[in-house]
């Protein structure tokens, strides 16, 4: 498909969200395998940005793969 779009000169341009927030069902996971970003003290780093306790990925864990593909 993405061939066939380049082939018609469109631009794409992927963005995805780093986020993922308390109330889904991959934040316990994440948060028991150490796939989000920490703070100095251990604990998770939250922001609430768009809702409270929105977490963020650390895609630098190998590990957080699974879980961002659905393979976990």
């Amino acid at each position: 498909m993405l061939a066939r779009i380049h082939e018609r000169g469109v631009k794409v341009c992927v963005w995805i969200n780093p986020y993922i927030a308390q109330k889904s069902p991959l934040f316990d996971e994440g948060v028991r395998n150490g796939y989000f970003i920490h703070n100095s003290d251990g604990s998770v780093w939250q922001w609430d940005k768009w809702q409270a306790g929105m977490a963020i990925v650390d895609f630098t864990n190998p590990g957080c793969h699974a879980l961002v593909s659905g393979e976990a």
